[in-house]
């Protein structure tokens, strides 16, 4: 949480909210050179009277990055109804008036905020339904070719996902990488796919996700991993896996010195 306030009354509201992280400063250009030291600020918390410049502090905010979507939220000197900030907050759902003081009225005003901003933390099933989407929408992306974004931003966390708890994500991960112009992404699907660790159904999606890249792609991985490859086709005890990886070594078009090392190697 970021508070525009004098430090006499910054250390008073520590003591009142302990439930958050908190940083501040007097002025604006203070409060704001201070939020970097949080991880995130979802609170900016003012006091109509006491707080310099909140008008100046609101303008700030919506042009930082870091603090446009933040929760606003003004206690006024008197009355919520009478400050002129009330009709700032009619229009704005990132605004919130208040007129409580104490600890508790404090607590709840800033949940309220939070919540009318829409900055309350997700619940599990909402952060998997968001994490589903992405993924989709990134698919989609990757497939329309006519479209002008930089997806491969976004690879780092979709390579992540192969590792989540979540089936659901892991397999909406590697869908997603099979799309993905990049050599990482094709090493990232057959490192999962030759791991031991790795469940058998979502060997099969991987290899399935890999045989996809490759047709679209070409052959991106190195020996090691076509090796590796061949023999999951050999041994793997799963018949679907045994086919699936079979599968990803004929979409990956082997070149003449792979398929002549592969043979080489499962011949000893």
């Amino acid at each position: 949480m970021l508070i525009l306030a004098p430090t006499d009354r910054l250390n008073a509201l520590r003591e009142q909210l302990k439930n958050y992280a908190i940083t501040g400063g007097q002025t604006p250009e203070a409060a704001v050179s201070a939020a970097g030291s949080l991880s995130a600020v979802d609170v900016i918390l003012m006091f109509e009277g006491v707080s310099g410049n909140i008008d100046h502090m609101l303008t700030i905010s919506r042009q930082n990055l870091r603090l446009e979507r933040a929760a606003k939220l003004i206690v006024a000197k008197a009355s919520k109804v009478a400050t002129p900030y009330a009709q700032s907050a009619l229009n704005d759902l990132s605004i919130t008036v208040t007129d409580a003081t104490d600890e508790a009225g404090l607590n709840a005003a800033i949940e309220d905020a939070r919540k009318r901003a829409g900055g309350l933390p997700m619940d599990e099933k909402m952060a998997t339904s968001y994490a589903l989407r992405s993924a989709e929408l990134l698919q989609r992306l990757a497939i329309s070719k006519g479209q002008v974004f930089d997806l491969l931003v976004a690879q780092s966390a979709v390579m992540a996902a192969l590792d989540d708890a979540r089936p659901e994500i892991a397999h909406a991960g590697a869908n997603a990488l099979g799309l993905l112009n990049s050599r990482e992404a094709q090493a990232a699907l057959a490192t999962k796919a030759i791991d031991d660790k790795t469940p058998d159904e979502f060997k099969i999606i991987l290899l399935k996700d890999l045989s996809v890249h490759a047709k679209f792609y070409g052959n991106m991985i190195d020996q090691g991993l076509i090796e590796s490859l061949g023999k999951l086709a050999e041994t793997a005890a799963n018949l679907d896996v045994k086919s699936a990886a079979a599968e990803a070594l004929g979409a990956l078009n082997l070149r003449s010195e792979q398929i002549k090392a592969l043979i080489v190697n499962q011949a000893r």
